[in-house]
């Protein structure tokens, strides 16, 4: 039985149906002697050699026992699978390693390349292209991520090599074959990978000009020229040169590319290739890495790696884990970056969409589908029956590959039950389930999920058939992976951290599963209050730590604000919460629309919401549906971590049920064009019946927040008025009259002679707002 062994992306032993993973060989030491002992294993590996790439500088006093120690673990790894123990004999001074069936993914990925290149050159297209794109897939990961020494770098060169042979060869059969954009991909990426290397310059001019983009083909060559001219002072080669007079030939009126002017370059089809520009903030704080941010996103990679592997295997996923472990930046910073980079064969001609499903999360994902659809629409209805988000599937990826996928992502799935209607997680699953079951699959999907909704979506037949085995759990940070994401930001950004400040933040925030944001928001603080680029353990303590950071940023924003905008900004902030009844709470978005009224001047709101989202409080964004300003929480960890907001929303946690109900049965009402609202035992209008049939609150304490404008009045704010005579008489007359007032936004205080606490939400003249 072959033993496989895995070392990009993560470190992981497999033999038959056992397995040694990254979160067992998770310690840097043990990774790097596993690595080290596989791939040296033709020849005696001296101990003194591995102490030397484990303490690069000194080495521990018993340093000797350490590596005996170290080696001890991977024999234990060994006996796991079912091997022998002495496969890893000791002998004076060095460790003999007896392994013969042995696939090591980085050889087999070398050797894979090496056929690719034969076929390239006998003119097998075919062979070349597939056997590149699974090169690349093992070759594009990160290689021991978060070790140093000189072992190391020296595989990542190796690798990287590799990695570049790999899609040049795969860019140049993607050209033959007449797959032309997703040629020109994998050839601006090995340009940027080494823009020094004019084979690969002269690989992405010729494919341009196989796509008939001549001018394209000439601006390729001109970055080539400039870049050598700026890097290296000299001219593009004999070579590269005559491939230039090739292209100019191919121009249907001959000319010098020196009075070539802006139109016939074409800039839109031109490769853009430019150099990577270093980011001023190296933490993202609050919020959820994004794409653009995988430079920035460490700690992960072997969960990348399995849920790479997951998706690969299953076409449907979902990721599951407590708020605040970090789902979203799993998915958004490493997954996604991961497939562009090809970590699935072909995936980087995969389409991504990204949907947060909202209110509506049918109309949501058509106008996801709509921003990556060009000029073709479709509307909600399309994505009815088993086969409809399939049929939509093979209308976008017309012209790419037969392996290329519409990978759906649905981040924050669980709006599905706090914010949408009772079948519409459901109809989701059903959805997502029927195209991604397909045998001619064009549809691949990931969902994210917070762990406290797992009973309710386990109730989903469809849904809970995925989580029994298409899951994918994502742990806490060990305290190594801490390390990683606290000192790679920092190291990148030529920032050092203090003595001793690092084994703080570790000793507070490993193992913790909500403390990811919290410990993005601290960095950023601390990085924001460095001092001579040294982050100090004194800014860690006037910070209160990776607990108390939030909670003093947050509280030090909210008294900045005057006395009636401190009412505001809590009203907008409460809004922004959907309180839990059986789970946690969690974010609500809101639109922009909804916060003015005759207590929220518009010009207030938008100075104190303005200044929310500057301090990172909030985040703002356009609903995908409306296009409306839409507002939210930067995170949900701010509910639990700053005492005030949390007091104010466990104070006013049934005003503000009942204003979410009203909200949703006022929505309804709207939509079914304001029929039978009246009507008790009609579904959510029969809850709009009973809300507005109590007993109206104290003049003082109600606070009416009717919408600034007629559109989100029909949309989101449906006040209730006395009718004249003329309408009480109309067929709807049934009608139930209610109090003045009342809107979706009213609430009134938590309690009579209510007397908040420290971090209490305020005077009762600012009561608890929907």
């Amino acid at each position: 039985m072959v033993l496989e062994v895995t070392l990009a992306g993560a470190v992981v032993l497999r033999r038959g149906h056992r397995e040694v993973g990254d979160r067992i060989l998770a310690a840097r030491q043990v990774r790097l002697v596993t690595a080290m002992l596989v791939i040296e294993r033709h020849h005696p590996v001296a101990v003194d050699v591995l102490a030397a790439q484990l303490w690069p500088g000194e080495a521990p006093d018993q340093w000797r026992v350490a590596v005996r120690g170290l080696v001890g673990r991977v024999r234990k790894a060994l006996v796991q699978l079912g091997l022998d123990g002495s496969a890893i004999r000791g002998e004076p001074g060095r460790y003999v390693v007896d392994l013969s069936d042995v696939v090591v993914d980085l050889e087999r990925a070398s050797d894979t390349l090496r056929v690719a290149e034969r076929a390239k050159e006998r003119g097998d297209a075919e062979q070349g292209r597939d056997g590149a794109s699974v090169a690349r897939s093992i070759l594009s990961r990160p290689v021991l991520a978060g070790i140093d020494g000189d072992w190391v770098d020296q595989q990542r060169r190796r690798v990287g090599r590799d990695h570049l042979r790999s899609l040049v060869v795969l860019g140049v059969c993607r050209s033959r074959l007449g797959d032309h954009a997703a040629a020109r991909s994998v050839l601006v990426e090995a340009v940027e990978l080494d823009p020094l290397r004019e084979a690969t310059w002269r690989a992405l001019m010729s494919a341009e000009l196989a796509a008939g983009n001549a001018a394209a083909a000439l601006g390729t060559y001109e970055d080539c020229r400039q870049r050598l001219a700026e890097h290296l002072g000299v001219d593009p080669s004999d070579e590269t040169q005559r491939l230039h007079g090739d292209v100019l030939q191919a121009i249907p009126v001959p000319r010098r590319y020196d009075v070539v002017d802006d139109r016939t370059r074409q800039p839109a089809q031109r490769s853009n290739v430019s150099t990577s520009v270093g980011r001023v903030e190296p933490y993202v704080g609050l919020r959820a890495f994004d794409r653009a941010e995988a430079d920035l996103f460490f700690g992960r990679d072997g969960d990348v790696n399995e849920l790479v592997e997951l998706l690969a295997r299953r076409g449907l996923v979902a990721v599951v884990g407590p708020s605040g472990v970090g789902k979203s930046s799993l998915v958004r910073a490493g997954l996604l970056p991961a497939l562009a980079r090809g970590a699935v064969a072909d995936a980087d001609t995969w389409l991504p969409v990204l949907v947060t499903p909202g209110d509506q999360p049918r109309k949501a994902l058509v106008h996801a589908l709509h921003a990556v659809a060009g000029d073709r629409r479709w509307g909600v209805d399309d994505l009815d029956g088993p086969d409809g988000l399939h049929a939509v599937a093979e209308g976008l990826l017309v012209g790419r590959p037969r392996s290329a996928r519409l990978l759906v992502v649905v981040d924050q799935f669980e709006e599905v039950f706090t914010l949408a209607r009772d079948d519409a997680a459901a109809d989701l699953v059903a959805m997502l389930r029927g195209a991604a079951a397909r045998l001619d699959a064009r549809v691949a999907a990931v969902m994210t999920m917070r762990a406290d909704f797992y009973d309710r979506a386990a109730a989903l037949p469809g849904l809970a058939e995925v989580l029994t085995v298409n899951q994918f759990v994502v742990p806490p940070l060990q305290p190594e992976q801490v390390e990683t994401v606290v000192t790679e930001p920092a190291r990148r950004a030529g920032v050092a951290l203090e003595p001793g400040l690092l084994g703080r933040i570790v000793a507070d925030v490993a193992d913790e599963p909500g403390a990811l944001p919290l410990l993005q928001h601290l960095l950023r603080e601390l990085w924001s209050r460095r001092t001579n680029d040294v982050m100090t353990r004194g800014a860690y303590e006037d910070l209160g730590g990776v607990s108390g950071a939030l909670a003093a940023r947050a509280e030090e924003v909210y008294q900045g604000f005057g006395p009636e905008e401190r009412g505001i900004a809590m009203r907008i902030l409460l809004r922004a919460v959907q309180p839990g009844e059986e789970t946690g709470d969690a974010r609500r978005p809101i639109l922009a629309t909804e916060l003015a009224g005759p207590s929220m001047p518009f010009a207030v709101v938008e100075s104190v919401t303005a200044r929310l989202v500057d301090a990172r409080l909030l985040t703002s964004d356009r609903d995908p549906a409306s296009g409306d300003p839409r507002l939210q929480l930067a995170h949900e960890a701010l509910i639990e971590a700053w005492p005030r907001l949390r007091s104010c929303v466990d104070e006013g946690r049934a005003w503000l049920l009942d204003a979410r109900r009203l909200t949703a049965a006022a929505q309804s009402w709207a939509q079914h064009e304001r029929h039978d609202c009246g009507t008790p035992g009609r579904g959510r209008h029969a809850i709009a019946y009973q809300l507005t049939s109590r007993p109206s609150p104290s003049p003082a304490s109600v606070r009416a927040s009717p919408a600034s404008s007629k559109r989100a009045g029909a949309r989101t704010a449906v006040a209730w008025r006395p009718q004249d005579s003329t309408t009480r008489r109309s067929g709807r007359s049934s009608r139930r009259r209610v109090p003045y007032g009342w809107t979706t936004g009213v609430a009134g205080p938590p309690s009579p002679g209510h007397r908040p606490g420290r971090w209490g939400c305020g005077r009762r003249s600012h009561p608890v707002s929907g």
